[in-house]
């Protein structure tokens, strides 16, 4: 019996494997669909893109582009933080002394906050204008990066020092300010000289040195808008410079105070305010100036679809639903990084929330790993009284379980299968988190309320805590990142498979380091060797609060560089061609 030759659409229904960009004869430009046999003004019964429309991608895999986009998010960003922490700086106690508040808050512009950095000292517990003062000032930190990313290949050898100095130097100097706050154990609310030895130490070691790396690079950011260069060197290169030291010499207040007439005080004042006014103003102006540059070139070809009518925007439409249908595990993956991006900072916000400690570095340990992980202070997020010295943990609330599932949407979202990462990691990432978030919730709950009193030994919570870190966060973490290596390096992102490989070892060093210390809290006392205050134990916390700082804004970095590629290899416009049998 004569076999019959199948259709011409049967034969399309083979195995599809992704071509490179430019479309072949005979192919929807959209989705790449065989249009063999459709005449050429027909639409594509695939996806219905209609040939006589102009091309609407709106795929973006340009250097410059991608620069603009990361320091336009950066410069916003920076600007959000500057009001918060300014607010937390004028929420703090007035000075009684010369100046009051004004010399503290100094610029009131865009700059790297530190001196707000005392208020979760201050006190016996965290409290809200504290812990929102932190986890501010590392989003300041994070903007600082975005607005510092590389530029593109052809201005490579164009201010590169001066970009590198700019993201590392202000990055540990504010991680630096971050561990000298945390380690101390309480600064007293109502005495001047615990405060202002800290401000004067904030702002002239760290507030005046950071921000003028930041206005150095802003500067040379702003080549060829001469208004937003004149504004910032203004602003950066005089205003900055002038206001802090002034700041800072009205903080010491000894040296001038008996050698200046009383009635210069208010005059000083009168002139102080309005200076700091005008060099934040000349600043807001010129950044605003460089988002409105680099939004045009960022974001701009973005809107071109939105601006070309519904029609466009439905091809737009079209194209986005066949690319999620044949790329559903790269967007799964995609949407992983992004949440666990956006979790980091809510975990910062738990750590710090967590009661005071007195053991070696005070609460610096607990700070942990300033970047995406697998973070367990979740489980301690339950109802909790503080009585006298001791702070008590109920069972986990609803919001506990909540972040629970949400973190557990992540990390299964991350290791989803199908996007070339191996297997083997991939399985046991899963799998140990799962089982071990489910553990600790268990034992959390079957615990009960959470002794905490940390003066001379380890706390019942110390202990869970010690024992969710060493048994979940830090091998879940390690996994996690030995997973994204192999899907970078599955990607063809080989450099980015190395930086992520960085970003494990940081990770596992600082929870590593965390974790001693932390548990030395039962051996080592408040005052061990009665070096707690001293020059080097404000060495030691400044040096360990850089380094976990910086290491936490590298990973960072390295996992949204990883989502970038994933979503460029989404947006760009690839086709998936039917191979013959």
């Amino acid at each position: 019996m004569p076999t019959l030759a199948p259709p011409a659409d049967h034969r399309q229904r083979v195995d599809l494997t992704l071509i490179p960009d430019a479309p072949a004869a005979g192919r929807c430009r959209a989705c790449g669909y065989l249009r063999h046999g459709l005449s050429a003004a027909a639409r594509c019964p695939e996806c219905g893109f209609d040939p006589a429309e102009p091309e609407t991608s709106v795929a973006i895999v340009d250097d410059e582009a991608a620069h603009a986009r990361l320091t336009t998010i950066g410069l916003v960003l920076l600007l959000t933080s500057t009001f918060t922490l300014l607010g937390v700086t004028l929420a703090m106690r007035f000075r009684d002394e010369l100046g009051g508040s004004l010399v503290v808050v100094n610029f009131p512009g865009p700059k790297v906050w530190a001196a707000m950095l005392v208020q979760r000292s201050v006190g016996n517990y965290p409290g809200h204008w504290g812990v929102t003062g932190v986890v501010a000032s590392v989003q300041t930190a994070l903007a600082i990066w975005l607005v510092t990313s590389p530029r593109p290949a052809r201005d490579f050898h164009h201010g590169e020092t001066l970009r590198r100095l700019a993201r590392w130097g202000t990055t540990a100097l504010l991680g630096a300010g971050i561990g000298m706050t945390l380690s101390t154990q309480g600064i007293h609310w109502w005495s001047n000289d615990g405060r202002e030895s800290f401000f004067v130490l904030l702002v002239c070691g760290v507030e005046l040195p950071a921000t003028l790396l930041l206005y150095l690079y802003l500067v040379r950011l702003a080549s060829g808008d001469e208004r937003a260069a004149m504004s910032l060197r203004l602003a950066g290169w005089i205003a900055v410079p002038l206001i802090a030291m002034a700041g800072a010499a009205m903080l010491l207040k000894e040296p001038i105070a008996d050698k200046l007439p009383e009635s210069m005080m208010p005059v000083g004042m009168a002139i102080y305010g309005p200076a700091s006014v005008v060099g934040a103003l000349l600043a807001f102006d010129g950044i605003m100036r460089l988002i409105r540059r680099h939004a045009v070139v960022g974001f701009g070809p973005w809107v071109k679809p939105v601006t070309g009518g519904g029609d466009a925007i439905a091809v737009v439409a079209r194209q986005a639903v066949v690319r999620v249908r044949r790329n559903a595990a790269a967007f799964v993956l995609l949407a992983g990084l992004v949440g666990w991006l956006l979790m980091t900072l809510d975990e910062l916000r738990s750590a710090m929330w967590m009661p005071r400690h007195f053991g070696v570095l005070g609460d610096l340990p607990y700070l942990g790993f300033v970047g995406p992980m697998l973070d367990a202070s979740f489980l301690f997020n339950g109802h909790n009284v503080y009585t006298g010295t001791r702070t008590h943990y109920g069972r986990p609330t609803n919001a506990a379980l909540w972040q629970a599932i949400v973190t557990l949407l992540v990390v299964w979202a991350i290791t989803v299968r199908g996007n070339g990462g191996n297997e083997t990691l991939r399985l046991v990432a899963r799998w140990l988190c799962t089982i071990g978030i489910g553990a600790m919730l268990t034992i959390v709950a079957a615990a009960g309320p959470l002794q905490n009193d940390a003066r001379a030994v380890l706390s019942q919570e110390s202990k869970v805590r010690l024992v969710a870190s060493g048994l979940l966060e830090l091998p879940a973490t390690l996994l996690l990142y030995g997973y994204l290596v192999t899907v970078a390096n599955a990607h063809g992102r080989r450099d980015i498979a190395g930086c992520l490989a960085i970003a494990m070892l940081l990770a596992g060093s600082t929870l590593i380091v965390a974790l001693i210390t932390a548990a030395s809290t039962d051996v080592v006392g408040r005052d061990w060797l009665d070096w707690h205050g001293s020059w080097a134990w404000i060495a030691g916390a400044a040096t360990l609060g850089g380094l976990v700082v910086s290491a936490g804004l590298y990973a960072t970095w390295c996992v949204g560089r990883l989502a970038a590629t994933v979503l460029t290899s989404l947006s760009t416009r690839t086709q998936r061609v039917p191979q013959t049998r």
